[in-house]
């Protein structure tokens, strides 16, 4: 056993715990129920050179621990002028330097009290006055004295739990990576618990195989894979693969080598993430797995299209879908080599006090960038790319591999190798309410299609075009269809037709996407109507939970609708063309290049616009953000867009007609409440922008921006033309 000092033989984790019974608040260091260490830093470095195995880990991640890695105060002297400023170094230089030393639980978020508290993982150590504690942010030697909390991990071996009161203690250690023998072992764990004892997971039976699939053998006996057709109605459990492509695949499925992959797939060729998903399917006894460019005729246009319309069942009926979450390409691989081993060297601290009591718990630095389960949600290679998020919600469960540890989702459960993944470790969006009804079918769950419900799925949608809209495809004609798979399960459930992303039951609110401060440029060869979000490469916002909207004596009617799909396909495709025959109110808006600062009084101020798309006379770093005026001419008045930024300042605004656009554009109502009012008044109007088709073909107009009007007062109304036009 390592040497301790007299503070840390006299630290266990048993006394931290009822230390944090009596004061707990996430991520805070207490401003009293914390244990008293060393009287000031120096005696702590006195006692890392006397050889006490823990405090010279303190000391040395107070040497490594970088300004940038903390929350530094404003005024520490020294601090900005020094590069090389280090924890260390700040509290050589503090004035009152004691240690103290608390628990917390890294899968907390700030503010949560003890009882959302699973697993203590976490050592706080403070030197001074604590980072938390109250200060008046005028004085400026209270600033200097706060502190960062220094932040160690603890852990403990796979083998057995540790607990205390009901808490697990330290997370599991993980140092052997996702290709370990503990690692294998909690997959197969998983698997088994979930279609075994989980209520909201028990299958009402084998899913229906894919079309193909590749035969990878079993466990006990493999074989060499290869592709497999299925005849339809065969059912048996079979894994999915989510992953980056990266580039081109090495050896997938074409024409000419479909014969030979009936007998036997190039095995060694086959890229790194294959041959892994097809190592950790036979680990799990399952027999089938499919992979898109191994079971997806790659030049075969007829077959990628009718393929791409089943994916929805391809990954919703799947077993269990394996996500190479953390890999950037197919040739990098799953089964990733483990983490590098800790620096510095790790220590230990006991658990109970006691000369007999000998259990301990390991000690190392915290990674503060550490991988978990909701940074790879935000930030991995899988989670930027357009087809993997249906692929991510249509499955019912995944096992995903990080290069730290696997992590796993159900329908009950978030969960992690280390026993960490709960609340602030776990991915925030989740989808609850798609997710709950996309199950329905395959497992046994109670779903209602009252109003209430609806209006939640919608809102869900409505949040998940946005999370697509900033995912990136390769191919840019994949926009519909790599959103095809939920499209089509949502249909039956949202109601109305599918039109092109929007939804017919739901139109008004579908229209009324915009994108924020930045234009959202329409692509050039087509892809769909120029009113549907997927007319942009751009990422956009539709502000669903905001907007209300209640039937209104003041809104868009959709009379006809069509959408003709690509060579004869599904509506949920790739389509051809599509239009909306729509009767509402309408108003021209004239759009100016004019930059002006002017003050502008609320009775001009009249509303905003987003642009779609930057006209001739835009400067390159402009945005489509513009506000709308009106603006009185003598005895007419006009509303115009224009760019007014801040600050403003006192002056006439003097208009510049040489700056205003020669094209039409038009306000077209889409929706404004009018139910709570009186009179003819209403609080705002939603619009979007549009303008002639250049075609000529009369009454038809494509969109080319989203507008709001702040507040139309009684008899708003009489400028406004009613017409019935075709937006394509």
């Amino acid at each position: 056993m390592a040497q301790k000092c007299r503070f840390c033989a006299g630290l266990t984790i048993s006394h931290l715990i009822e230390l944090a019974k009596e004061e707990f608040t996430g991520h805070t260091f207490p401003d009293n129920a914390y244990y008293q260490h060393h009287a000031c830093f120096a005696d702590l470095e006195q006692s890392a050179e006397d050889g006490c195995g823990l405090c010279q880990l303190i000391l040395d991640c107070f040497k490594g621990a970088e300004r940038e890695d903390y929350e530094w105060p404003r005024t520490w002297a020294g601090a900005e002028a020094d590069n090389d400023w280090s924890m260390y170094s700040a509290a050589k230089e503090m004035d009152m330097s004691d240690v103290k030393i608390a628990i917390d639980a890294s899968q907390t978020f700030g503010a949560d009290p003890l009882e959302l508290v699973s697993v203590f993982d976490t050592i706080l150590v403070q030197v001074g006055m604590s980072q938390d504690a109250p200060a008046d942010p005028d004085d400026e030697d209270v600033w200097s004295d706060r502190f960062p909390t220094l932040r160690l991990t603890l852990s403990r071996p796979a083998c057995g739990e540790l607990r205390i009161d009901g808490f697990q203690v330290g997370r599991v250690q993980v140092d052997q990576g996702v290709a370990s023998q503990y690692s294998r072992d909690t997959a197969r764990a998983w698997l088994e618990e979930c279609r075994s004892s989980h209520p909201d997971c028990l299958s009402n039976g084998l899913p229906e195989l894919p079309t193909r699939v590749v035969d990878v053998g079993t466990g006990s006996n493999p074989q060499t894979p290869r592709v497999l057709y299925t005849n339809r109605g065969l059912r048996a459990n079979y894994i999915a693969l989510s992953h980056c492509w990266g580039g081109g695949i090495a050896h997938p499925l074409t024409t000419k080598s479909l014969e030979q992959f009936r007998t036997a797939l190039p095995y060694d060729d086959l890229p790194a993430s294959f041959r892994d998903a097809i190592s950790i399917s036979r680990e799990l006894g399952i027999r089938y797995l499919w992979i898109d460019s191994l079971c997806i005729i790659q030049d075969s246009k007829e077959d990628w299209e009718n393929e791409s319309m089943t994916m929805a069942a391809v990954y919703g009926n799947s077993t269990l879908t394996i996500s190479a979450i953390a890999a950037s390409g197919s040739n990098v691989g799953i089964l990733v080599p483990g983490p590098p081993p800790p620096i510095p060297t790790p220590s230990s601290l006991r658990v109970y006090p006691g000369a007999d009591a000998l259990e301990e718990v390991r000690v190392e630095r915290q990674d503060l960038e550490e991988e978990n389960l909701s940074l790879l949600f935000m930030r991995g290679p899988l989670s930027v790319r357009g087809w993997t998020l249906q692929e991510s919600i249509l499955s019912p469960r995944h096992l995903f591999y990080g290069v730290r540890q696997i992590y796993w989702k159900c329908p009950s459960h978030y969960r992690s190798a280390d026993g960490t993944c709960a609340r602030f470790n776990a991915p925030q969006t989740s989808y609850d309410n798609i997710s709950r009804v996309l199950y329905a079918e395959r497992f046994r769950h109670q779903i209602s299609n009252d109003l209430a419900d609806r209006e939640s799925l919608l809102l869900e949608y409505y949040d998940l075009v946005e999370e697509y809209s900033n995912r990136n495809l390769t191919f840019a004609s994949d926009k519909l269809p790599a959103f095809s798979g939920l499209a089509h399960r949502l249909h039956s459930l949202l109601g109305g037709e599918y039109l092109a992303g929007l939804w017919s039951s739901d139109v008004k609110r579908g229209l009324l996407w915009f994108t924020d401060r930045r234009f959202c440029r329409h692509v050039k060869d087509y892809r769909s109507p120029s009113w549907s979000w997927a007319a942009t490469d751009d990422a956009i916002l539709f502000n669903a939970r905001v907007a209300s909207y209640l039937p209104s004596s003041a809104e868009m009617k959709l009379s006809d609708y069509r959408v003709v799909p690509r060579s004869g396909g599904e509506l949920f495709g790739e389509i051809e063309s599509g239009y909306l025959v729509v009767e509402g109110l309408m108003l021209r808006l004239f759009r100016s290049m004019q930059v002006h600062g002017a003050l502008v009084g609320d009775d001009s101020d009249a509303g905003n616009v987003f642009w779609d798309a930057p006209d001739r006379g835009d400067v390159p770093d402009d945005s489509g953000y513009k506000n709308i005026i009106q603006v009185t001419d003598g005895t007419s008045a006009y509303l115009l867009s224009l760019s007014l930024p801040l600050p403003r300042r006192e002056a006439e605004l003097q208009i510049d007609r040489t700056a205003i656009s020669e094209d039409l554009y038009f306000l077209f109502l889409v929706h404004a409440d009018d139910n709570d009012t009186q009179d003819d008044s209403v609080s705002s109007a939603k619009c979007i922008v549009i303008r002639p088709v250049a075609n000529g073909i009369e009454n038809t107009f494509e969109r080319v921006g989203r507008a709001t009007i702040f507040e139309l007062s009684s008899g708003w109304r009489a400028p406004w033309e009613n017409r019935v036009l075709t937006l394509l």
